[in-house]
């Protein structure tokens, strides 16, 4: 799910007639769907299709058990913030 709409290389808009809701308890209205291209850290290009718009996303959100039902191998790495004070 995505909220910026420029981030879309198509997108069909559309009110699809349906809320996402989230553990916040807010409800998101889905405004169309389309696909999102970009270039992964190792050069190579993701075209990730059927991505939802949602514009009052506070955040855009990669749900990874629909990238692995979509044959998507998902790798998470963790991250380490040290401080230098």
């Amino acid at each position: 799910m995505d909220r910026n709409k420029e981030y879309f290389s198509h997108l069909k808009d559309k009110d699809m007639q349906f809320q996402i809701e989230l553990r916040d308890d807010g409800k998101y209205a889905t405004k169309g769907v389309g696909t999102i291209s970009f270039e992964s850290d190792l050069g190579n290009s993701l075209n990730f299709r059927d991505v939802l718009y949602v514009p009052s996303l506070k955040k855009n959100l990669v749900l990874v058990d629909t990238l692995e039902n979509k044959g998507y191998d998902v790798s998470l790495a963790e991250v380490r913030v040290t401080s230098s004070t």
